[in-house]
């Protein structure tokens, strides 16, 4: 038995807002996890506040008497929940905490006169949905309540840093010719310079407006002489300017402490590498201690003991990181003959960082400093030297696919792909981020042209586009960020058809086009005009596909499946699908057979009654379905992350397939005309460079005035200067940096004995 105090449970009864802490693990601080609960269910909301987790019931559900047992039964929920935070959710695999999807021991504890036994399971093994068994029983009378939850635990980062292309807790200055593609957030004022165009949402304290933003607008103050300038989206004024979050120095000193490896690294690096570790000072190591140790202070950048600099003035040279860096001092590179590499880690400034125009970066990282940031990098589209993955299989035995190269103004990941074929030939459209569309006319069996086509005159604030479908060659539609539907019938246009994120898109006539979105949000598509229709949930919806205009099914957050009949959307029961993992994307075969598929490796496949999990041999996140019929039977292909394919057939199940070398990236969309002519779409390769002052302020110039992938995040004020493109990833993956864990409670049913 695990055994809990009293103090451990006291009940903390008047606090009414949520609650984000760092979670302190067996690691100290390499968890740094921020504890931030967010209950839903239905009408029941819970929400008083139970030592560090929030629990509890909001007035006007049917329990209007707050028992002794019912506080008690409810401080076991939030005991649970805690186990689950400390140690339980990241150690799934311990015999010693786990046993058959079972916490291996219950949490006992007494508390207002009450025994409470509590009780933790993996739902399905999936560490996905963890249902928690409170028990409280009044000791002289026996009568007991019990409180059943189901939680679901998420991570992030964070603040918006990797969603924003611009944070700053003081100003944002843009010069002219900037062109930003992502939201912009800060506490001080923006002020926007004629010929530069923001096409996202600004949420700033002031604003002093010469360009254009291509989307809202929350402001506190005007700033003359331009104030409000052109918005073309909503214009909100607020009374409070934004309050940022914003990580505390000595956090990330802990955390990149215990994330670097203590390999010493010589004061100037100029040679190939790989490369990790940390500086050193007057020929040794200091121990840093977080929140102690104040940061250095230089008077100009390499003068702090315990500085770097990069030496790239050899020609041929690649500086090849291996591992995260930290520099107890300032970090210079210099040099334009070779090539920093940050292949994917993060380098660690407890200085400043001054970057000389056109030394040359390149590979996907972070570099964060405590202190100033001074660059002019020749950035290589933001670390990549690649454009989209295409790929193409054309039914030969072995399963291999064949790398297509496609050519990219700007290096933007492709999320989908959708296409109609003559048999001989085909035309293929695939599209993604910052409204990028390719087009493929050629053979059937993938060998033409891909070309790319510039729909940013006819489309301006350039939305990420999820998902394509299409009537025929010359009629389609994509849809995207912000609600954003791109219909092509001969010209492009687009319409704005709610606020919400689209993410799928499908129909099965000109006149009943389904498309879905986050929120729950589906609109429908009669002919003529866009309508919303009722979902019955608010959970995210991920794809849609279908057979007629009565067999439509639709997939999204937490195992969520509808169907709608020709009537209405009805949501299967959780005791009809065999997974809560997020479902991406699903292909229907008939009104009794479909597949769906999503993260973790998730495939289940409807029989006319329930979903039912199959083996599909990767862990890896499948991101798209879809199956073909030019047979005796069928052949299903999902794609996912790390450039995993499947295919399935009904003498073979799911067998994996194979890659040319090289392509590891993430596959985003699938289509194909047969099961000898499939296409797969995907991400850029090394797409996303973040450069963040903690403590000071930033000055970015990359050196080649081109696309910068990446976002900047300054304490202080943040200047982009002219000419520049900045566009955030979807997608950062897996960068070294803090996050934190949401817990979402789904369900909670208290009964009383």
């Amino acid at each position: 038995m695990v055994k809990v105090t009293r103090e451990r449970s006291r009940l903390c009864r008047k606090s009414r807002a949520a609650v984000t802490l760092f979670h302190h693990s067996q690691a100290g601080y390499s968890a740094l996890v921020a504890v931030l609960v967010v209950l839903a269910f239905g009408a029941i909301i819970l929400v008083p506040l139970l030592g560090f987790m929030i629990t509890g019931q909001k007035a006007g559900n049917q329990v209007q008497e707050r028992t002794g047992e019912y506080y008690s039964a409810d401080a076991g929920v939030e005991n649970a929940i805690a186990w689950l935070q400390s140690v339980g959710i990241d150690n799934p695999d311990d015999p010693n905490l786990w046993v058959n999807c079972k916490a291996r021991e219950d949490i006992t504890f007494a508390m207002n006169g009450d025994e409470v036994v509590v009780s933790i399971e993996d739902e399905r093994c999936e560490h996905v949905v963890y249902r928690i068994t409170s028990k409280a029983t009044d000791i002289v009378t026996g009568k007991s309540t019990t409180i059943v939850a189901r939680v679901k635990p998420s991570e992030g980062f964070q603040g918006s840093f990797f969603g924003n292309a611009i944070t700053a807790k003081g100003d944002v200055n843009l010069s002219n010719e900037e062109l930003i593609y992502g939201d912009v957030q800060c506490s001080g004022n923006l002020t926007l310079m004629p010929t530069s165009k923001i096409y996202g949402d600004v949420r700033c304290r002031g604003i002093n407006n010469y360009g254009t933003i291509y989307g809202s607008l929350t402001y506190t103050e005007i700033i003359p002489p331009k104030g409000i300038g052109t918005v073309t989206g909503a214009v909100t004024w607020s009374a409070n300017p934004p309050v940022l979050e914003w990580p505390e120095h000595c956090a990330l000193d802990a955390y990149y402490d215990e994330r670097t490896s203590m390999e010493a690294l010589p004061a100037t690096i100029s040679a190939h590498g790989p490369w990790e570790g940390r500086t050193t000072i007057s020929g040794s190591m200091p121990d840093l201690v977080p929140c102690i140790d104040p940061p250095p202070d230089s008077k100009k950048p390499g003068d702090a003991p315990g500085s770097l600099t990069i030496d790239l003035k050899t020609s041929g040279v690649i500086v090849e990181l291996d591992g995260n860096i930290l520099i107890y001092g300032d970090l210079v590179v210099e040099g334009l003959k070779a090539e920093l590499d940050l292949n994917g880690h993060t380098i660690y400034v407890r200085g400043e960082v001054y970057i000389a125009p056109g030394a040359k970066i390149t590979g996907a990282g972070l570099i964060i400093a405590i202190g100033n940031i001074d660059a002019q990098p020749n950035l290589s589209a933001g670390g990549s030297k690649y454009a989209a993955a295409v790929v193409h299989y054309n039914g030969n035995t072995a399963n291999e696919w064949a790398t297509k190269t496609i050519t990219e103004t700007y290096l933007l990941d492709l999320n989908d792909v959708w296409g109609v074929s003559s048999g001989a030939s085909d035309t293929v459209y695939a599209v993604g981020n910052g409204c990028e569309v390719q087009k493929y006319t050629g053979p059937a069996n993938g060998t033409g042209a891909w070309n790319e086509i510039d729909i940013s005159g006819y489309i301006p604030a350039r939305p990420n586009l999820s998902g394509i479908w299409g009537v025929d060659a010359s009629h389609f539609y994509a849809v995207g960020d912000d609600g954003h539907i791109v219909t092509y019938d001969g010209t492009w246009s687009y319409l704005l058809v709610t606020t919400a994120d689209l993410n799928g898109v499908w129909g099965s006539a000109a006149d009943n086009v389904f498309a879905v979105g986050n929120g729950g949000t589906i609109m429908h598509y009669d002919g003529s005009s866009w309508s919303a229709m009722n979902s019955g949930v608010t959970d995210d919806l991920y794809g849609v596909h279908g057979t007629s205009d009565n067999v439509v099914f639709a997939v999204g957050k937490a195992g969520t499946i509808l169907r709608y009949d020709g009537g209405e959307w009805v949501r299967f029961p959780i005791s009809a699908v065999e997974t809560s993992q997020n479902l991406r994307a699903v292909w229907v075969s008939s009104a009794t057979d479909a597949f769906a598929v999503g993260d973790g490796g998730t495939i289940v496949r409807y029989n006319g009654v329930k979903w039912l999990k199959e083996a599909s041999g990767t862990a890896s996140n499948l991101r798209d379905v879809y199956g073909t019929a030019d047979g005796p039977g069928i052949a299903v292909f999902a794609v996912g992350e790390s450039a995993v394919a499947r295919k399935w057939t009904a003498t073979t199940g799911w067998v994996g397939m194979v890659m040319e070398p090289g392509m590891t990236r993430a596959l985003n969309g699938v289509w194909g005309s047969s099961s000898a002519d499939v296409y797969a779409v995907g991400a850029t390769k090394g797409n996303y460079m973040f450069f963040m002052s903690v403590n000071g302020t930033i000055s970015l110039q990359p050196a080649n005035n081109s696309q910068f992938l990446g976002g900047i995040a300054g304490a202080g004020d943040v200047t982009l200067r002219s000419n520049q493109t900045l566009a955030p990833s979807s997608d950062v993956g897996e960068p070294s940096y803090p996050k934190y864990r949401t817990m979402v409670i789904l369900s909670y049913v208290i009964t009383m004995g």
